[in-house]
């Protein structure tokens, strides 16, 4: 009987030893693929301080179409801070492509109201899309850094992009003008 238990013992001692051992492998390659990831996105993103702009904009294609999201997110942090119209006019449209509304912080003469618009029909090339609010659409497209759609009467808006990844403008409703700000970070 003692024998068996110091064997079951010498067993479990066995095979706690070989999992620390397995799990210090697994962790070492965990800690392998963690630097290359960071050491790509570190190349990358230096890319986008390029002083050929080609190069940047090459830089921020790849990193916007790619399937990681920390490097999407550094893509859209760096493009929205940049100095570069062309580079964040090229993140402002991937960015509208990529979500499904837009939640807008409307400033009237009151209070702050927030208003949620669905963005449909996104056309990377031409930046025109649609804005949906309730049971109406609305028509709108990305010049550059800026915004712009609706009409006059059943409302417009006009919005900039700013540092941060901010759009910042005006929504006019019925005549009236309201200043009108979106995160899109």
């Amino acid at each position: 009987m003692r024998n068996s238990r110091m064997n079951l013992l010498s067993l479990c001692l066995v095979l706690v030893c070989s999992m620390g051992t397995s799990f210090h492998s697994y962790a070492d390659g965990m800690l392998d693929e963690i630097k290359a990831r960071a050491d790509k996105i570190k190349q990358y993103k230096a890319l986008l301080s390029n002083p050929d702009q080609v190069t940047r904009l090459a830089a921020l294609d790849v990193m916007l179409k790619s399937d990681d999201i920390v490097m999407r997110n550094t893509a859209f942090t760096a493009a929205f801070n940049s100095d570069d119209e062309q580079i964040r006019a090229l993140a402002l449209k991937h960015r509208l492509s990529s979500i499904d509304n837009l939640t807008f912080k409307v400033e009237n003469k009151k209070s702050e109201t927030t208003l949620v618009v669905g963005i449909t029909d996104f056309d990377l090339v031409s930046g025109k899309f649609g804005l949906k609010l309730s049971s109406r659409s609305e028509d709108a497209s990305v010049y550059g850094t800026a915004v712009k759609g609706g009409d006059d009467y059943k409302g417009a808006f006009d919005l900039r992009l700013i540092d941060g990844g901010k759009l910042t403008g005006t929504m006019q409703v019925k005549g009236e003008r309201f200043p009108v700000t979106a995160e899109l970070l």
